[in-house]
């Protein structure tokens, strides 16, 4: 692979070369562009365990990611390839308790009322002890995605909330408006009412109202996080139709939404659904994907903003004769990539009218 690491176009942050494969990575000004983030975690009572505070050699042993390397290739709904799911472990007695080993098919008309209702655990209370001795599984996921994310934001600062907390589920808290300097001593212990089903609407409903509040609003990211089943997969889709309605008419600006999976646990066909959610003259407003284990989730969060977060109303790919050979009508994402057959020597991008001809690293035409 060839690696353009200077020589780069104005709008142009990163070049890779592989082959005939040419992937770009856009500058992106979210003061100019007016974005606004926000990331939601699950606050739901299968998350207790996750949130629940142990010496750092009792947690799982991985090693660190590269949140800064390039991510694999992503659409917008479609699922893509990975290895084999390792067997699913023997469920404990939360997951029995709500039937999330049944694998139930879900029915759009009915299945806001999935589940049945449990009184949560207990949360147990981060302990006072020296910074870096004692975390939790989560912690660490949500200061990485925070450090990350709140770059991406117009004033530096996003909304971090825990969603499905409280009796039905339905109930958000929020963690606070942070920026990234906030990461390195940023506690998650959990919220403080872990709910008993995992509601998406009223998350989503948060962040629309969190946005109608914003100044200087452009266009809008959110991200939500799940280690369970949808209960109310009906009422988000519904919902997802009229947001997009809503930023047709142009009541609310462009939005891109962003939700993870997390575990065995979660049914990706529920995620998938969420995402094929048809909306008459609007892209997918979602996108999504699913993190087999919890220290995965930063890095897959990071690459789905990065190739699906727009960063210009419209553009195009030109090669060094003059044929177009990529176009995006409805959004310019941060991560393109298009295909140059050998013998081509540049490339001219066009963000939105403007146009950029960058040359391909030397050693890449041949």
């Amino acid at each position: 692979m060839s690696h353009a690491h200077g020589s780069l176009a104005p709008t142009i942050a990163d070049l890779h070369v592989e082959g005939d494969l040419v992937r770009v990575t856009l500058r992106h000004d979210p003061a100019l562009d007016g974005v606004e983030m926000a990331l939601y975690v699950d606050g739901s009572a299968s998350m207790v365990d996750e949130f629940t505070y142990r010496d750092s050699s009792e947690l799982p042993d991985h090693d660190d990611h590269d949140d800064h390397a390039p991510p694999a290739t992503l659409t917008s709904s479609a699922t893509v390839d990975r290895p084999a799911k390792k067997p699913a472990p023997r469920p404990g007695w939360i997951a029995r308790l709500f039937g999330w080993f049944r694998g139930d098919d879900h029915d759009e008309e009915h299945d806001d009322d999935h589940g049945a209702h449990a009184t949560a655990p207990t949360r147990e209370e981060p302990p006072r002890a020296k910074t870096g001795v004692r975390t939790n599984e989560v912690e660490p996921q949500v200061r990485r995605m925070l450090a990350y994310l709140a770059r991406k934001d117009h004033n530096g600062r996003l909304r971090l909330a825990y969603w499905a907390c409280g009796p039905d589920g339905e109930d958000i808290e929020q963690i606070g408006e942070l920026s990234g300097e906030d990461a390195d001593t940023l506690a998650v212990p959990g919220p403080k009412d872990p709910g008993s089903l995992t509601r998406l609407a009223p998350a989503m409903r948060d962040f629309i109202a969190y946005l109608r509040s914003a100044r200087g609003v452009k266009r809008a990211c959110g991200v939500f996080i799940t280690d369970g089943q949808i209960a109310d997969m009906g009422a988000v889709q519904r919902l997802t139709r009229e947001l997009g309605a809503q930023v047709n008419a142009r009541r609310l600006p462009p939005l891109h939404l962003v939700l993870v999976g997390i575990g065995e646990q979660v049914n990706e066909r529920q995620l998938a659904t969420i995402a094929d959610t048809e909306v008459p003259g609007v892209d997918h407003l979602w996108c999504h994907r699913v993190a087999h284990e919890m220290h995965e989730m930063a890095s897959l969060v990071s690459g789905l903003v990065d190739r699906t977060m727009v960063v210009a109303p419209r553009g195009a790919v030109f090669d060094d004769e003059g044929e177009r050979v990529a176009v995006w009508e409805r959004g310019l994402p941060g991560v393109i990539e298009f295909r140059l057959p050998a013998g081509h020597r540049a490339f001219t991008l066009d963000v939105d009218g403007a146009r950029y001809t960058q040359p391909l690293p030397d050693g890449r035409a041949h």
